[in-house]
C-alpha cells in the first residue's frame, strides 16, 4: 500500500512537470537561446594574460547580445523596467537634492539625472555585468561631502578637483579591467557584500527619517510635517501590501501578479494623487531650474586650467578610495 501510494505520488509529480513545461512552451516562457556559462575556474583561474577576462566577456555575450533587447517585451519585463526606472530616478532626485545642499549647488538633481541617464545607457549597451550600481549611493554622498569640505578648507574649486578624481577613477577602472582584477573577488566573502548592503540601506532609512524630523522642527509647518509623514509611511505600507498580495487568494491570479509587479509604481502614483488632493498643505517639493540648465546656473563645461599641478596628482588618493569602495 505504501509503495503504491509512493508510486502514484511520483507519477503525479511527473505529470505536473510535463504540464508546466507545456504551459511554458505555449507562453514562450522557456528561453531556448544558447547561453554560455562560466564557472569560477573559468573566470578566477583563467588565463593570466592582459585583457583575457574582457575578451572572455565579449565572446560570452556576443552571440546572445540582441536577445537582451528582444526578451524585454512582456508584462513582467515591463514591470521590471518601470521598477528599475523608479529605482534609478528616486535616488537621483533624492541624493541630487542632498548633494545640492552639501555642495552649495555645484551638483544637484539636474546633474544627477543627466549623468545617471548617460551612464545608464552606456553601461547597458557596453557592459558585460548587470549588477553595478548606476548613480549615487549613501557612501558616494558622504565622499562628495567630505571632498567638498576639504576643498573649502584649502580654498580650492570643488568641481575641478572632483573632475580630476573622476579622471583617475576611470584610469583605475581601465587598469583593473585590463589586468583581470575581478579574480580577486574570490578572496572576499559574502559578509563584505552584506555589510555594504546594510550600510547603504541604513543610510537610506536614516536620511528618510531625518528629513521627516527636520520637518517637525519648524513649529509653523506642523501640518506639512504630518502630511509628509503620512505619505512616507503609506507609500511603504502600500508597497509591502501589494507585494504580499501575490501569495493571497484575493482577486484573480492576473490581478494579483499585476499588483505585485507594479507595487512601487502604484504606491507612488496613489500617494502623489493624495498629495495633490491636499493642495492646501504645501509639502516640500524638489527645487529644480525652470529650464534645462545646471542647478546654480554655472557652465556645463568645468574649467580645469586654474587647477594647481599638485592637486592633479593628489586626486589619486580619493580616487583610489572610491574604486576600492
Amino acid at each position: 500500500g505504501i509503495n503504491a501510494e509512493y508510486g502514484n505520488s511520483i507519477q503525479w509529480k511527473r505529470e505536473l512537470s510535463v504540464k508546466i513545461i507545456q504551459m511554458d512552451q505555449s507562453t514562450n516562457l522557456l528561453d531556448s537561446r544558447p547561453v554560455r556559462y562560466y564557472n569560477n575556474k573559468d573566470i578566477l583561474e583563467g588565463p593570466k594574460t592582459l585583457c583575457s577576462g574582457l575578451i572572455q566577456d565579449i565572446r560570452g555575450r556576443y552571440s546572445i547580445y540582441w536577445t537582451d533587447v528582444t526578451d524585454g517585451f512582456g508584462r513582467q519585463q515591463f514591470a521590471t523596467i518601470l521598477f528599475m526606472f523608479f529605482t534609478c530616478i528616486t535616488p537621483a532626485i533624492t541624493f541630487g537634492g542632498l548633494m545640492s545642499e552639501v555642495t552649495d549647488g555645484n551638483i544637484g538633481a539636474v546633474e544627477m539625472l543627466l549623468t545617471g541617464t548617460i551612464c545608464g545607457v552606456l553601461f547597458t549597451l557596453f557592459s558585460g555585468q548587470p549588477l553595478g550600481i548606476i548613480g549615487a549611493t549613501g557612501p558616494v554622498l558622504l565622499f562628495i561631502q567630505t571632498l567638498f569640505e576639504f576643498c573649502k578648507m584649502l580654498d580650492l574649486e570643488f568641481l575641478p578637483v572632483y573632475t580630476w578624481v573622476g579622471f583617475w577613477m576611470m584610469i583605475f577602472c581601465i587598469i583593473m579591467s585590463v589586468t583581470n582584477a575581478c579574480k580577486l573577488i574570490d578572496y572576499f566573502t559574502r559578509f563584505t557584500d552584506e555589510i555594504f548592503a546594510a550600510l547603504v540601506a541604513a543610510i537610506f532609512i536614516y536620511e528618510a527619517i531625518y528629513q521627516l524630523y527636520l520637518e517637525y522642527e519648524d513649529k509653523e509647518y506642523r501640518s506639512v510635517a504630518f502630511l509628509s509623514t503620512i505619505l512616507a509611511f503609506l507609500t511603504l505600507f502600500l508597497t509591502l501590501l501589494f507585494k504580499s498580495i501575490k501569495s493571497t487568494r484575493y482577486f484573480i491570479p492576473t490581478a494579483r501578479m499585476i499588483l505585485a509587479d507594479f507595487a512601487p509604481v502604484i504606491s507612488l502614483a496613489l500617494m502623489t494623487l493624495l498629495d495633490i488632493f491636499f493642495s492646501d498643505v504645501q509639502t516640500k517639493k524638489l527645487s529644480i531650474p525652470a529650464k534645462f540648465q545646471t542647478t546654480n546656473g554655472r557652465p556645463w563645461v568645468v574649467n580645469l586650467s586654474n587647477t594647481p599641478v599638485w592637486v592633479i596628482f593628489a586626486s589619486i588618493v580619493p580616487a583610489l578610495l572610491v574604486n576600492l569602495n
